[in-house]
């Protein structure tokens, strides 16, 4: 994420010019070191804080996922929307008999994300791209 005006495009830009702000520990502090091996990192615990750096001109870019991003962007800010690593994301429940009503209810909300129509109106509301890989069930013979 970037200021709306900014010519930035890709992590490139950093190998040269430039400060960028990354949260430890995450996907994005790996791909940057990757992308951008001569880059200028600000390392942050938080995404707010990596968001106040931007606010205040102290840095000129962050890199994170793009979810929590769009989150922090208030019109000011433009997201680059350039994905550089597949995530994954996974529900895990405990293996109990009482875990079964909750796995209903998760395979529940999984299958009206699997109605087609439904899937892109929450794209189109949210300004998701299409990046959203396949949701599947959990089988329930996985938690008994």
């Amino acid at each position: 994420m970037t200021w709306r005006g900014s010519k930035i495009s890709h992590l490139s830009y950093f190998n040269t010019k430039g400060t960028i702000a990354v949260v430890l520990g995450t996907t994005g502090e790996n791909i940057l070191h990757l992308a951008a091996p001569n880059a200028r990192i600000v390392a942050t615990k938080t995404y707010k804080e990596a968001v106040n750096l931007l606010e205040n001109h102290l840095v000129d870019a962050i890199l994170g996922d793009e979810s929590v991003l769009k989150g922090y962007n208030d019109g000011r800010f433009r997201i680059v929307n350039r994905a550089y690593s597949k995530e994954y994301y996974a529900v895990a429940l405990r293996k109990s008999d009482k875990s079964k009503e909750l796995l209903n209810i998760v395979n529940a909300s999984i299958t009206s994300f699997l109605d087609e129509k439904k899937m892109n109106i929450l794209k189109r509301e949210y300004n998701l791209t299409n990046n959203i890989t396949t949701l599947e069930k959990i089988d329930s013979s996985e938690i008994e």
